[in-house]
């Protein structure tokens, strides 16, 4: 248990999405910033000029900083070598998402945590909107009636600028796996676990490994049968950015970018409008009318790091722990899988938890 008084956070990895974990820290009065840990010198310097420690190595700057927990916010093939040293000292860690670029690491970082007895979080940080529970219990508890039919569209245009470094050119970094893992994460929290997904995806702007459209079948444990189209590539408000306005730099709008269809009603999610016959019940002979449902708006990262700091002071479990996230990782890696063989692909059977313990 950590000493009183604000909780002393490093930060390993200081791109874009670490930047925005530094801003969450320094807009928290529980929190400040202990150190950060950058390979490149340019970003470096920079951050020391803040008057910040910095460190090229993770393991040295958490010797120099002695951090009450630790955010790695590199990039994704780097999480497990990041959050390693911060395991093995037993410091709770929250890791961006996806929790790793494969499974192997996935489950190396569950085993590491369960041997070294500390907390891992999983930066899923859609979750923590309200909007988002609001749908699950709806969904869960039958309000819906049988959730047959779920559709979804991830559509917009990335600047050109974004994809100047190379990493984001490479399949590891399409929109599957930095952008599709949120929506499946979210899929599953909502209605269940995924068991099985087909995919095609095309690449015919950019020509190179990395995909610029796809569309994604989905057959849920429930029964449930799901499709999602996706693109980083079109000019299009149907995203979840667009719909929240969780990215700083993209406009809300708030479109809807989901829908659960069930047999008594349906819902538009997040805007979070439910479709219901006049009257109650009833079926196509009967008008719908969508009643929007008032939800307040919340900065996720915020939210997460407030969190982050009670499971750092052990007033809560990992709302997002390894095994969860690494659920909805397999459900992205088989949607590459799918589409590289034609087949369907069956998720569940493919992850082995790491032991029970309270890394995970």
């Amino acid at each position: 248990m950590r000493s009183s008084g604000a909780a002393r956070l490093a930060v390993v990895g200081a791109g874009t999405i670490g930047m925005r974990h530094i801003r969450a820290v320094n807009q928290c009065l529980r929190a400040v910033l202990a150190g950060v840990a950058e390979t490149n010198d340019r970003v470096r310097a920079e951050i020391a000029e803040t008057g910040a420690v910095v460190d090229s190595a993770v393991g040295r700057m958490i010797e120099r900083t002695n951090p009450d927990g630790v955010i790695v916010a590199t990039q994704t093939d780097a999480h497990l070598e990041a959050a390693l040293p911060a395991i093995a000292a037993g410091l709770p860690v929250l890791i961006e998402k996806p929790i790793a670029a494969t499974l192997e690491e996935a489950e190396s970082i569950g085993a590491a945590a369960a041997k070294s007895g500390c907390r891992v979080l999983v930066g899923h940080q859609r979750r923590y909107h309200p909007q988002a529970e609001v749908a699950r219990e709806m969904v869960q508890t039958g309000k819906l009636g049988d959730v047959l039919l779920v559709s979804g569209v991830w559509g917009v245009r990335k600047h050109d600028e974004y994809y100047g470094q190379a990493f984001r050119r490479t399949r590891e970094a399409g929109p599957v796996m930095i952008n599709i893992v949120h929506d499946i994460d979210m899929l599953r929290h909502v209605v269940g676990e995924i068991d099985l997904v087909s995919a095609m995806l095309s690449n015919g702007c950019s020509r190179g490994p990395k995909e610029d459209a796809g569309v994604i079948g989905i057959k849920f444990a429930s029964g449930a049968l799901g499709s999602f189209a996706l693109s980083d590539r079109v000019s299009s408000p149907w995203s979840w950015e667009y719909s929240t306005g969780e990215n700083q730099i993209v406009p809300m709008i708030g479109r809807n970018c989901m829908r659960f269809m069930g047999t008594g009603s349906s819902l538009d999610f997040p805007n979070l409008v439910h479709w219901t016959y006049e009257g109650g019940t009833g079926d196509w002979t009967r008008p719908m009318l969508g009643t929007k449902m008032d939800c307040r708006q919340i900065d996720p990262f915020v939210s997460q790091l407030e969190h982050f700091l009670d499971v750092i002071d052990g007033k809560s479990e990992p709302l997002i722990d390894v095994d969860d996230a690494t659920m909805s990782l397999c459900a992205t890696l088989a949607v590459l899988e799918a589409a590289d063989s034609g087949e369907w692909v069956g998720v569940r059977s493919r992850h082995r938890p790491a032991a029970s313990g309270v890394g995970i």
